[in-house]
């Protein structure tokens, strides 16, 4: 009896054990599902008949609707590149590249110098609907395409409660929560855009692209190719992150140039960044006079002085601050105030 007993405690313990391990591993995919939808683009609702057609892709879409609106055209539309078209393969329009893994890619438009405020985006609907306050890591890949001569460090992803539609191809002037720490002009290899976000709860929809406009994508030109922007996309990612908590990524950034004129467009100049806690950004003159400084990254300069507007010219910023994790920053530079 002493025998037996010991023999089914040992069984019970092992039972057990196995089972802890079972939730335990259980636990650690459902943390690391990827809540993209078809994250390569691999999956086709039909074979690509040519470039324009992100309505092939299972779950991609564009931000301008499809159908019942004047921009059903191919300018509003991703391409969707993919091995089982006869002639939209890796060679195209575009450029060349190929996928970074599996049979497909896609691609989004950041400047078209020939229709000043175009873009193209990506958007897909999660899988999951994310939680108030939990750490998400976000990753997608990039490639310039290499018959476009402008690149930039504009791109990001920017995550919404709700479906993003636009009726016209302008830039969406939306602050992304992932954005580009370095301007992007690799046509040989995809490089990684990664950022960790943490939810305000609702959030279920995401969005690749450049949402800046042209002034304040900090373009730089490679001097050939053809006059725009444009990136490959490939293997987006959005996975809860229970150890990231120290990792979320600081970052700021200053547009280059703005254009106070009224007309609702860049019309102040902002410091834009994550994680800002405190915050100096000071705009000098050419002779050194301080035109504007604030210490609350919500308030802009609005391109006046002393109440009176302040006439097109390069100014000189110097901006300090602290990030909510106790890490300093310092930079200072030009910026083009343009009338």
């Amino acid at each position: 009896m002493y025998l037996n007993f010991r023999v089914f405690q040992f069984t019970n313990c092992k039972a057990i054990l196995i089972l802890l391990i079972s939730i335990a591993l259980l636990s650690n995919i459902v943390n690391a599902q990827n809540l993209v939808p078809n994250p390569s683009f691999e999956d086709t609702l039909e074979c690509p008949a040519g470039g324009f057609s992100i309505m092939a892709c299972k779950d991609w879409f564009s931000v301008y609707p499809a159908n019942g609106t004047q921009w059903t055209n191919s300018i509003s539309v991703p391409d969707y590149f993919h091995t089982c078209s006869s002639n939209s393969g890796f060679n195209n329009g575009r450029g060349f590249q190929l996928p970074r893994t599996g049979v497909a890619y896609s691609d989004i438009l950041a400047y078209e110098q020939a229709n000043p405020g175009q873009r193209i985006y990506l958007e897909c609907e999660l899988k999951l609907i994310l939680e108030k306050d939990k750490i998400y890591k976000v990753n997608f890949f990039v490639s310039l395409c290499n018959k476009y001569k402008y690149y930039t460090n504009a791109i990001g992803a920017y995550l919404s409660e709700n479906k993003i539609e636009q009726f016209n191809y302008w830039a969406l002037e939306i602050t992304p929560q992932i954005i580009s720490s370095v301007k992007i002009n690799d046509t040989l290899n995809w490089v990684k855009i990664s950022g960790n976000y943490r939810a305000i709860g609702g959030e279920k929809f995401l969005t690749i692209g450049n949402f800046f406009t042209d002034a304040n994508s900090q373009l730089d030109t490679n001097l050939i190719g053809a006059a725009g922007s444009c990136y490959f996309v490939d293997d987006v990612s959005l996975i809860a992150c229970d150890t990231c908590e120290k990792e979320i990524l600081n970052n700021f950034f200053i547009p280059d140039a703005f254009s106070p004129n009224s007309d609702g467009n860049n019309d102040k100049l902002f410091v834009r960044g994550n994680n800002i806690q405190e915050i100096y950004f000071a705009v000098y003159d050419r002779w050194g006079e301080k035109v504007f400084e604030t210490t609350d990254k919500n308030n802009g300069w609005d391109g006046t002085y002393k109440g009176s507007t302040v006439s097109g010219a390069v100014f000189v910023y110097y901006c300090t601050g602290k990030y909510s994790d106790g890490k300093e920053f310092k930079q200072k530079g030009d910026v083009t105030l343009v009338r």
